[in-house]
């Protein structure tokens, strides 16, 4: 009996220091949205790279800042791209995790094909990344957007390629 005492004060410990740990992560998170919302940026990103590992919103919110604030379009990719990963290194294990984060995968991959494209002009990427986008998103409402973008630029990539035959 009395072992089955500690064996329930131990999953105890353990649920309420897990349960801790997400209230203050919440807590962080909200704080930088309050500091954000008050242009208080480097207060919120200060915030946000606190809890970026235990939390894959923060990270989209970083790259979020790091293209509108400071148009810096590599370090915006760099966490759209580590969103990507680490989502897809997490398709076969945890559903919960898959489930509360699909929108933030979801517009990462569409992010980051967006800022390819049209900020840092590497088309061959963009194109790639708004091809996975219809692939795994072929239902969403940014579909079409996806595909209107993808047309456009295989316009422009037919335009180059006879540019640079013309020029042979």
């Amino acid at each position: 009996m009395k072992r089955i005492f500690y064996i329930l004060m131990l999953f105890k410990l353990v649920f309420s220091a897990d349960s801790n740990m997400e209230s203050s992560i919440e807590k962080k998170y909200q704080l930088a949205q309050d500091y954000r919302n008050k242009q208080m940026i480097e207060d919120c990103l200060r915030e946000l790279f606190d809890i970026k590992d235990e939390y894959l919103k923060a990270n989209f919110d970083i790259a979020s800042i790091y293209y509108q604030e400071y148009k810096n379009y590599d370090i915006a990719l760099e966490f759209f791209n580590f969103i990507i990963k680490k989502y897809e290194s997490d398709l076969d294990s945890n559903i919960d995790f898959l489930e509360e984060n699909l929108n933030i995968y979801k517009n990462a991959i569409f992010f980051s094909a967006y800022i390819y494209v049209n900020d840092l002009e590497l088309y061959t990427k963009g194109k790639k990344m708004y091809e996975l986008f219809i692939e795994k998103f072929s239902d969403d409402e940014l579909a079409d957007d996806a595909m209107h973008e993808l047309k456009a630029l295989n316009d422009e990539i037919n335009q180059i390629e006879i540019l640079k035959n013309n020029l042979k």
